[in-house]
C-alpha cells in the first residue's frame, strides 16, 4: 500500500495538459462560433437596412453604417480590431439590384491554436434584393 501513495497525482498530472487544451479548445471554438454569429448578423443587418433605403445611391452608405452600428452594440464595433465592412450594389441578369454587405474579421487569436487547428479569420456576407425606388 505504500508503494501506491501519490498515484492520483501522478495520473492527475499527466491527464493535465490534455484536459486543459481540450477545455480551452472548446472555449476557443465557442468563441469563434460567436464571433462568426456576430459577424452573419451584421451583415444581414447592413443588407436589410440598405435594401429598404428609399435611394439607391445612399444604400450603401446606410447599409455600412447599419452594420458596422450592429457591431458597435456587440462590442466589435471600435479600436484596432474592429471588422472591415464592405458594402457593393450589382444589376442581375433580372435587372434587378442587389445589395451585398460583406463583414470580414480577421484577427481572430485562438488561445491554444497553435495545438489546434483553427481558422484565423472571420468572412460573412448577406445580399438581399433592393426594394427601394430606383432612379
Amino acid at each position: 500500500m505504500a508503494a501506491e501513495e501519490g498515484v492520483a497525482a501522478v495520473e492527475f498530472a499527466l491527464i493535465l495538459p490534455l484536459l486543459l487544451v481540450l477545455v480551452f479548445g472548446i472555449v476557443d471554438y465557442g468563441y469563434y462560433f460567436l464571433l462568426s454569429m456576430e459577424c452573419t448578423h451584421a451583415a444581414r443587418e447592413g443588407a436589410r437596412k440598405g435594401a429598404v433605403e428609399p435611394d439607391v445611391g445612399s444604400a450603401v452608405a446606410a447599409a455600412e453604417t447599419a452594420a458596422e452600428n450592429y457591431l458597435t452594440g456587440v462590442g466589435l464595433g471600435s479600436g484596432a480590431n474592429a471588422p472591415d465592412v464592405a458594402a457593393t450594389t450589382a444589376v442581375d441578369e433580372a435587372f434587378e439590384t442587389e445589395l451585398t454587405v460583406t463583414v470580414t474579421l480577421g484577427d481572430f487569436e485562438p488561445l491554444v491554436g497553435f495545438l489546434i487547428p483553427m481558422p484565423t479569420a472571420i468572412l460573412a456576407s448577406s445580399s438581399m434584393h433592393y426594394e427601394g425606388v430606383l432612379p
